[in-house]
């Protein structure tokens, strides 16, 4: 487990790809939870969720006290949620605010669209090369599969996204990855700035020939 904090009220992981945070196994990996709980002997709350192949940080927390504190951060929009994402094609610098409405499909999937759930992402870009782009991306609200579907709104969807984005088989888990969480200790009421590392292969497949350093 890539523990990035932890103490009596919270735990913080840096979440590989391939497994969902709570709920039954997916394709035979355990849950966050149910890891967490195996290694080391105690239930956790989740306070926010991660797609399955969406790689990052993620918050637990360890009583129902911490847990009632930090959705109430979550609710109000105190918690300031950074992530880091390649996209396919040339993200123009000007497209730094998305807002659309989000619906559900009858299949599961979800669309932009004009009914549903309004939904807010800014965007940064950092890099262009090779017909690819290095974007930080700050969710303003928390609607199921945002960023990816706010990326594909302007035809740059996420590398790797083979629901949103091109259908092929592709090597590595999707190049999305929730970078930096900013929040309140549930009790001691300090800031907290957490950062999680990317995995490895971001380095040497997603980033290669990126001309900025990350």
């Amino acid at each position: 487990m890539n523990t990035l904090a932890e103490d009596s009220d919270i735990l913080v992981v840096n979440k590989s790809a391939g497994c969902v945070v709570e709920g039954p196994s997916k394709n035979g990996v355990l849950s966050l939870v149910d890891s967490i709980r195996k290694e080391y002997g105690v239930t956790v709350y989740p306070c926010h969720r991660l797609d399955l192949n969406t790689t990052g940080a993620v918050v637990f927390a360890k009583n129902k006290k911490a847990l009632v504190a930090i959705n109430e951060q979550f609710a109000s929009k105190r918690v300031r949620k950074t992530y880091l994402a390649r996209v396919d094609g040339n993200w123009d610098p000007s497209w730094n605010l998305v807002r659309t409405l989000i619906s559900r499909n009858a299949d599961g999937s979800m669309q932009n669209g004009e009914t549903g759930k309004e939904a807010i992402t800014t965007f940064r870009r950092l890099a262009n090369w090779d017909n690819k782009s290095l974007v930080e991306v700050l969710p303003k609200t928390g609607r199921t599969h945002q960023i990816r579907l706010h990326t594909a709104f302007h035809n740059c969807p996420i590398s790797g996204d083979t629901r949103y984005g091109v259908k092929t088989e592709v090597t590595y888990p999707m190049a999305l990855h929730a970078r930096n969480l900013k929040l309140k200790h549930p009790r001691a009421q300090e800031p907290l700035d957490i950062f999680a590392p990317l995995p490895d292969y971001w380095y040497t497949y997603w980033l290669r020939n990126c001309p900025l350093e990350v």
